[in-house]
């Protein structure tokens, strides 16, 4: 016996392997599934926990109480399943992080699509997370981790953006340096070969997120030296340069309007996934919570159905005394059952709201600072016009 569980099967007698056999053929295809008060059905790993922890328990010379060892696998299981439900996210959005940069609705759409299984693995393996801490400890590192990506996707983006430019202004510098537009009609081959660079560059693709913001900057970086050309150009009146310098104004104008553009286009579609998103999680915990009631009321059904069976067969074996005990014992087993239900029915409510109204809260934050951003933008219009 000491050392049977080194000991190779053939070892074992032939008589104990066949009722070993026997004993577990009966519990693979006869025996229900564990479950625990609630109607909660055990995995294997977590009937391994409540075992550990009677264990400990008893152990120690304590009692082991049901519903603490239930509330410790419980605690366990849920943080194993917010780990499971970020591993999920992160797997997922791996085939777009290496495409960065890429742009803001190939990103949104893959993040929507990861939380949403994200959110279904932590599901199906979480247990009685009866106030959604964990849901929301998901929800929060999920958040966490997609603004880190959407912040790497802008880099990325701008990274790209800078060096292209930087590349295709590289032969107009060299031109710069050499006096090329030190001469009259300077501006005007200056601006030739600017508007060339500001062409080649849109022409580009898959600039990721920054493109406009990221030309807004380098024309306000040329900005000076073009001033420069234009005043310093021998060849234009003074009326031909007020009216170039009206136009680059109006162009640079433009393209602030474009890179204000592209931002709020960025903030409309984070808001809508916070919406989307939030949607989806609130109708995953709504299916989660339906199916834990109807697994309590299975529970419950069953549990009555003993009692009353038992106290069937007590009248009939003539202990009345005894029969009318377990009576007692049934209304109060339902009284209980009622008050548990409409307990976790307010519990559930209460999370439910509390979870809407973060989500509205977050959502006005987006609109207030968007609101802010387009009171920015429309400044430009008017002079835009004007010019």
């Amino acid at each position: 016996m000491k050392r049977l569980d080194s000991m190779d099967e053939a070892e074992l007698s032939e008589s104990f392997r066949e009722v070993a056999d026997t004993f577990c053929r009966f519990i693979f295809q006869e025996s229900r599934t564990k479950t625990v008060i609630g109607g909660h059905t055990l995995t294997g790993e977590m009937l391994g926990h409540l075992v550990t922890t009677y264990v400990d328990t008893i152990a120690k010379g304590n009692v082991p109480c049901l519903e603490n060892a239930v509330l410790a696998m419980a605690k366990i299981e849920n943080q194993a399943a917010v780990d499971e439900g970020l591993a999920v996210y992160q797997k997922g959005m791996e085939d777009v992080k290496v495409l960065f940069p890429v742009d803001i609705n190939q990103l949104s759409e893959n993040h929507l699509r990861s939380e949403t299984q994200a959110t279904q693995a932590f599901m199906k393996r979480s247990f009685k997370d009866e106030n959604g801490e964990f849901l929301k400890a998901l929800v929060g590192a999920i958040s966490n981790h997609s603004a880190d990506l959407f912040k790497q996707n802008k880099d990325a983006s701008e990274k790209k953006c800078k060096a292209l430019l930087e590349n295709l202004s590289a032969p107009m510098d060299q031109e710069m340096k050499e006096g090329r537009y030190a001469t009259p009609g300077g501006y005007e081959l200056y601006c030739n070969h600017h508007d060339n660079i500001v062409a080649q560059y849109r022409a580009e693709p898959n600039k990721g997120v920054r493109a406009e913001e990221v030309l807004e900057q380098f024309l306000k970086g040329k900005s000076a030296e073009s001033n420069a050309i234009l005043h310093a150009d021998k060849k234009l009146t003074e009326n031909e340069k007020k009216i170039q310098a009206d136009k680059k104004k109006t162009a640079e104008l433009e393209q602030e309007k474009a890179a204000s553009k592209e931002q709020q286009a960025e903030m409309e579609r984070k808001i809508e996934n916070m919406g989307r998103g939030q949607e989806k999680y609130l109708k995953e915990m709504e299916e989660k919570m339906e199916k834990e009631r109807k697994q309590q009321q299975q529970e419950f059904n069953r549990t009555l159905d003993r009692r009353m069976q038992e106290q069937k067969d007590l009248l009939e074996m003539g202990h009345k005394e005894k029969a009318e005990l377990m009576r007692q014992e049934i209304e109060e087993i339902k009284k209980n059952n009622q008050l548990e239900r409409d307990a976790n029915t307010q519990n559930q409510k209460a999370l439910l709201n509390d979870c809407k109204r973060q989500a509205e809260k977050h959502k006005r934050k987006m609109h207030a600072l968007m609101g802010k951003r387009n009171n920015r933008s429309h400044v430009c219009e008017p002079l835009c016009t004007l010019l």
